[in-house]
């Protein structure tokens, strides 16, 4: 029993860290523990905790995040942006105690918290969070486009309900709230900062600058921070080195480092304040290879044939993929290609997670024998392709959210390649394909020309793009695609909720259509369009910067 063998445990020892490690899965841990210490979520740990683990010997202890509710100053006072959430997931004091922190409830944690490269890891993952998720402005960003989904609700709500205190009511009163939420996303991280040096006795924080010599060639990874852009600063604290990893893409090399350090490893241990860059030589990969061609991640619930990926060879002749290896972003979930899989010249290849449920599916198709063993995610998640000699072969990283196509993520539609000879790397290389279940074992529904202009090709669902160039000032362009004739409205409306724009307002045909919307009169800040045609509703953020 875990608890049991914490109570006497002394993981300052390594045998007996290494015992407890092995049982859960440490990287998930570290995360839940980061987010729910910086929401200040006062509701927990003694209470809202679930964790799971597969069936089998080996298997670890994972959590899940849930109800979370509490943070973010729910309650005022109680969760306030410089709430030490340190000392409320250590204390042992019983008079200190609440219902929320229980001895039991945090002995795992502290009991780690013995173990010095516990606690870097965890100090290292915090920083991580603050340099990305938790950044102000992308909190803020995310509580503005909630507010605005919900905005034009309210006044209904409030017709209805009736809802408010006795000192501010209605739409007043959501509006202060939402206002306390951004003020406690602006203040929380110089906090957060403080308590985990004041109990641990850390020193400050210096910025650390990270860059790739050509952004197409390849990325870094900061610990297991990923940069959105380069180049790409974050702060990060003096007392621990920060591991910057250089990860090339299919057709380049990575042949070392400038900067800081010069090093051929590609990954080094830096310390902060310092900056490097990757360097990156090759080529993009040529098309004349295996390329993954279509990805069925989540299927209809109603008709689950389980998740699946299609190969497909470019080639005038057979490949080999015996003892080949399918990989998700998971680096345990590997499925091993059996002896004598082979594909075709020009040819196509399936690897299902279920071959019966398939099979059950579809008829007549070539699979790979055997169960891929596990399946994609439903949200962000990756493929790859390794061969013998576990070098990669190809790799996609998608996403159900913008700018890859959502009409994948649970509707019944693949996410299909357009054409084999476009980089597949690329959200805009891909589309849901137009019809059903897709198109398993043979050419995609959507195939293009490599060279064709997609605008000649008619759009099989409604998309609604981000706007470009975001931020602006003062015009941006917004664009969008229709599958069929028939009326449509095209809305700007402020983080308030209150319409300052129609843009398009009647009958328009089938294809790409684009508006310029231009602000010149309107102060910088946070807008939202939002399209409806029929049934159909969605909504995007925009950002005017003057």
């Amino acid at each position: 029993n875990l608890m049991a063998y914490l109570e006497t445990a002394d993981l300052s020892q390594p045998e007996q860290y290494e015992s407890v490690t092995s049982q859960i899965d440490l990287d998930n841990y570290i995360d839940y523990m980061v987010i729910e210490i910086f929401y200040a979520n006062t509701d927990w740990p003694g209470t809202n905790v679930k964790l799971w683990k597969p069936r089998g010997d080996s298997s670890q202890w994972r959590w899940w995040l849930y109800d979370t509710d509490h943070g973010f100053n729910l309650y005022s006072g109680e969760g306030d942006y410089n709430l030490d959430m340190i000392e409320h997931t250590t204390q042992t004091q019983e008079s200190l105690l609440k219902y929320s922190n229980p001895l039991w409830s945090t002995l795992l944690f502290r009991k780690l918290l013995e173990n010095p490269s516990f606690k870097q890891q965890f100090v290292t993952r915090m920083a991580d969070m603050m340099n990305t998720v938790f950044v102000p402005e992308r909190m803020i960003a995310v509580i503005d486009s909630l507010q605005a989904r919900i905005a034009p609700e309210m006044a209904k709500h409030e017709s209805r309900w009736g809802i408010g205190s006795a000192w501010q009511t209605g739409q007043a009163r959501y509006e202060y709230e939402a206002d306390d939420m951004r003020f406690w996303a602006n203040n929380r991280e110089q906090y957060m900062v403080q308590h985990m040096q004041t109990h641990w006795g850390i020193g400050p924080r210096e910025t650390l600058t990270v860059s790739v010599s050509d952004p197409s060639a390849g990325t870094v990874m900061v610990n297991r921070a990923e940069p959105g852009s380069y180049p790409w600063s974050g702060k990060y604290f003096t007392d621990y080195p920060v591991s910057v990893t250089a990860i090339p893409k299919p057709g380049f090399t990575f042949v070392g480092w400038s900067g800081a350090s010069t090093s051929a490893d590609s990954i080094i241990q830096i310390a902060t304040g310092d900056s490097v860059a990757a360097i990156f030589e090759g080529e993009a990969a040529q098309t004349d290879q295996l390329v993954i061609n279509e990805i069925m991640y989540n299927p209809v619930d109603e008709n689950d044939m389980g998740d699946w990926v299609e190969l497909h060879n470019t080639t005038q002749s057979p490949i080999d993929l015996s003892g080949w290896t399918i990989k998700d972003e998971d680096d345990e979930h590997a499925f091993l290609l059996p002896d004598g899989t082979t594909i075709s010249a020009l040819g196509y290849l399936i690897i299902a997670q279920d071959v019966a449920a398939f099979e059950s599916a579809y008829s007549g198709i070539n699979t790979v024998p055997g169960d891929m063993g596990f399946g994609l995610a439903g949200g962000s998640d990756q493929v790859r392709v390794f061969n013998t000699e576990m070098e990669l072969v190809d790799q996609v990283t998608y996403d159900d959210e913008y700018p890859w196509d959502s009409n994948a993520d649970g509707l019944g539609f693949t996410l299909e390649l357009k054409n084999p000879a476009l980089d597949n790397s690329e959200a805009s290389s891909w589309v849901a394909s137009s019809q059903n279940g897709g198109t398993p074992g043979a050419a995609n529904s959507m195939l293009v020309a490599a060279e064709q202009d997609e605008r000649t090709v008619l759009p099989t669902h409604i998309v609604l793009n981000q706007n470009y160039p975001n931020p602006f000032n003062p015009s941006t362009n917004i664009s969008y695609q229709l599958p069929e004739h028939g009326r449509v409205r095209l809305t700007v409306f402020d983080a308030l909720g209150r319409e300052i724009a129609t843009l398009v307002n009647g009958l328009q045909n089938a294809g790409n259509h684009s508006v310029t919307f231009d602000a010149s009169g309107l102060s910088s800040g946070i807008y939202f369009y939002r399209l409806e045609t029929g049934n159909f509703s969605t909504i995007k953020k925009m950002m005017l910067i003057k």
